[in-house]
């Protein structure tokens, strides 16, 4: 990428970081932002049919909030964002956990199952973890 991207500020556009950093990012959230934020994020304020994903969105503030499909994984609860080519990223707040999907092959396709596949594993493995 230019320079001129990493150093321009686009709030909805150019979130850059790796994997990792967003996934501490995400788990640190209690830490960084007050109750009253953090609930103000997950609140829905939006949400509707959009005819470019051709899928039902919810948004906070500042967040792409849970629906019926369930692109932030199989939590009810979840909250975070999507990104270019099929990455998701958010937070489960009941399990306390940050996540982050990036990969290096780029997809935009209706049949791009791998997230789904990822954060399901993910989540079997948390809650495996949990009940022992």
């Amino acid at each position: 990428m230019k320079p001129a991207w990493h150093a321009a500020e686009v709030p909805s556009s150019n979130g850059i970081g790796t994997a990792r950093s967003v996934a501490r990012f995400y788990a640190s959230l209690v830490r960084l932002l007050s109750p009253a934020t953090l609930q103000l994020g997950t609140t829905v304020l939006s949400s509707r049919y959009d005819p470019l994903m051709e899928r039902q969105t919810s948004f906070g503030v500042g967040f792409q909030l849970q629906t019926d499909m369930l692109t932030l994984g199989p939590v009810p609860d979840a909250f975070g964002h999507g990104g270019a080519g099929g990455s998701v990223h958010g937070r489960w707040p009941r399990q306390r956990l940050g996540f982050s999907y990036a990969m290096n092959l780029l997809r935009d396709d209706p049949g791009d199952r791998r997230a789904a596949a990822l954060l399901s594993a993910l989540y079997q493995c948390v809650e495996q973890e949990a009940a022992a």
